[in-house]
């Protein structure tokens, strides 16, 4: 799959993939909860795995349509 956009039209949907891999990353951020009423935050184990994986995804993602973006 090609994030690269050809038309003009095409702009709209790469925006908004690039806003799908951003909310991702920003998700894969909080994969964790507040434990003891203090401000830490631990991972969550089933998800502590798929973590730093998921990040790097979403974050390879927006890398890829902000480049091809800032091309057009």
């Amino acid at each position: 799959m090609s994030y690269c956009v050809k038309e003009g039209a095409d702009t709209i949907k790469a925006v908004d993939r690039l806003l799908l891999a951003l909310n991702s990353w920003r998700e894969a951020e909080h994969l964790c909860k507040f434990h003891d009423k203090k401000k830490s935050c631990e991972r969550l184990e089933p998800l502590a795995s798929g973590y730093d994986n998921a990040k790097e995804k979403a974050y390879e993602k927006i890398m890829k349509l902000s480049t091809c973006l800032t091309k057009k």
